[in-house]
């Protein structure tokens, strides 16, 4: 399981690059809720108790997006230890992304985060970590999990980026089109990349590009997993694995980058 120290200590925040100017002021953290999930109950009170537990350090709005229907309201007063604010829409075939790009279009901020329904938080200043890393180093995209499995990509059950590049990805509707715009040929990452602009992995010891995302210690699938921003489904399952399947599961995220 993860816990709150990082054992193997820091990375690359002594060596940063020079400024490049992004002024962050307005933040919406969305968070995906599917009442149908036979998990909801589970995913939502560990989410809304960690959340309370450990602050973002940074202001922000809170939209909880209801995929699939308006929550019943035993379902929503699990939210009301909490401020804010409920996005009812389709449980359509992009689920959390097409949930994302919906924030995206109906509201402006500096940075969008982007939350699955599963992410929970171990430790304090999770959002000020991807504030800081925006604003350091400029548009883009900044995640808090990474994987080569597949291909290179961060993964989108966390991640911050700024609204504009949503937007303008082409609408995902369906389940291919939403693994297309995490880890396909025509990614968000890579377009985001390919226009100058950011795509970095973000842990509490450094802002990494890419090429470095693997290499920073206890991240997704390695060590302790302390390393990492948030904690979710992904991290969990790899910690309830045995040894050997535990080190096939990080042979497969530590491939190649390409």
């Amino acid at each position: 399981m993860i816990s709150e120290g990082i054992p193997s200590g820091g990375g690359n925040r002594e060596r940063k690059p020079p400024a490049r100017g992004a002024f962050i002021n307005t933040v919406i953290v969305a968070y995906i809720a599917v009442q149908s999930n036979p998990l909801f109950v589970h995913y939502a009170t560990q989410f809304v108790s960690t959340y309370r537990q450990f602050g973002g350090g940074a202001n922000h709005r809170l939209i909880v997006c209801c995929n699939g229907t308006r929550l019943v309201p035993p379902m929503k007063a699990l939210f009301d230890g909490i401020v804010c604010e409920f996005l009812d829409r389709p449980h359509d075939e992009g689920w959390d992304v097409s949930a994302y790009q919906e924030v995206a279009r109906r509201n402006e901020c500096d940075l969008l985060v982007c939350f699955g329904e599963s992410v929970r938080f171990h430790r304090a200043g999770w959002l000020k970590r991807l504030t800081d890393s925006a604003g350091e180093y400029g548009e883009g995209m900044y995640g808090c999990l990474s994987s080569h499995a597949v291909s290179a990509h961060l993964n989108t059950t966390a991640f911050a980026v700024t609204p504009r590049f949503l937007r303008n990805y082409p609408e995902v509707k369906n389940h291919q089109q939403r693994y297309n715009f995490e880890h396909g040929p025509t990614a968000m990452w890579r377009q985001i990349q390919a226009s100058g602009k950011e795509t970095r992995l973000v842990t509490w010891d450094g802002c990494w590009a890419p090429g470095e995302w693997r290499t920073p210690p206890n991240i997704l699938w390695r060590g302790d997993q302390s390393n990492c921003l948030v904690a979710c489904n992904h991290s969990d399952r790899w910690s309830g694995k045995d040894e050997v399947t535990r080190q096939r599961w990080a042979e497969r995220a530590d491939a190649p980058f390409k």
